[in-house]
């Protein structure tokens, strides 16, 4: 089932919460989330921000989809 952008932000936040970090603002947007998200996930040569909002979403839906909250 495909997800819309709102619950993959909340779906990430949640599995933050449960491995102990602190969940991000939703005050971001979307390319500002999606980069804080993989300075978290990522190794350090992934970690520059992303050039579009359509990448930046399709980042979150994807470690959204990898939590199963």
């Amino acid at each position: 089932m495909r997800m819309n952008n709102l619950s993959a932000r909340l779906k990430v936040n949640e599995s933050l919460k449960r491995s102990g970090r602190e969940p991000l603002s939703s005050d971001l947007s979307y390319e500002q989330f999606a980069t804080e998200l993989r300075k978290i996930t990522a190794t350090k040569n992934m970690q520059v921000p992303f050039a579009s909002r359509a990448d930046a979403v399709a980042y979150i839906r994807f470690i959204a989809q990898k939590a199963n909250v």
